[in-house]
């Protein structure tokens, strides 16, 4: 099965649990594909070019369960046999269930600034070496200069002391922090259905309660 041809099935139990059947299927977008077919060019520019960014990493597909006749029948009897209880989705208790989106956003969010001070200091130490290159250059047009007065052979740039330079490390990987804010958005958005969901059962329990 090639890249483009995987699919991804997500299963949600807590709100599965909760009577909502949740199956969500995903695949990567073509734009992260032809990014990722070149695993050494994977960066800032090629992202812009491609125009990567967190809200089109993946294409969500649509979900469509289809059941035999026979698993149609088993339900039926299932359903007719179970006592199930109606209002068991009217429950107010939602408080496991924010703590742990609060602690993936969070997580997220500790993750994010990480990734933004390597950033940071690996603008600053390139500045540093690009400072450094400069003067360096520098001093060889003042020798050539000079020895141009004196009618001796210029310098070339390979005179550069390489060593005096500062050390700069690898640069950051481009695609994790947009792979953080794709699930930090992820993570929001659920949050704000959960909220919602709170809200909504709390106003009907003031309703039910008051009347």
């Amino acid at each position: 099965v090639g890249v483009l041809d995987a699919v991804a099935l997500v299963y949600n139990p807590l709100k599965t649990s909760r009577g909502q059947l949740e199956f969500r299927a995903f695949r990567l977008s073509p734009a992260l594909v032809k990014l990722m077919s070149d695993e050494d060019n994977v960066n800032q520019q090629r992202m812009k070019e491609l125009m990567v960014n967190q809200a089109n990493l993946v294409q969500e597909l649509p979900v469509i369960i289809r059941n035999s006749h026979l698993a149609n029948v088993l339900l039926a009897e299932l359903e007719d046999s179970v006592a199930s209880n109606a209002f068991s989705g009217l429950s107010l208790a939602m408080g496991s269930q924010l703590e742990r989106q609060m602690k993936s956003l969070s997580t997220g969010c500790e993750v994010i600034l990480q990734e933004s001070s390597k950033y940071l200091n690996y603008q600053r130490s390139y500045k540093k070496y690009e400072k450094a290159l400069q003067d360096q250059k520098m001093k060889i047009v003042y020798e050539n200069q000079q020895r141009a007065q004196r009618g001796e052979e210029p310098l070339s740039e390979d005179a550069i002391d390489k060593s005096k330079l500062p050390k700069i490390g690898n640069p950051p990987v481009a695609l994790d922090p947009v792979l953080v804010s794709a699930q930090l958005h992820q993570f929001t958005s659920e949050l704000l259905e959960t909220v919602g969901q709170s809200y909504g059962k709390l106003m009907l329990a003031e309703g039910i309660q008051f009347n």
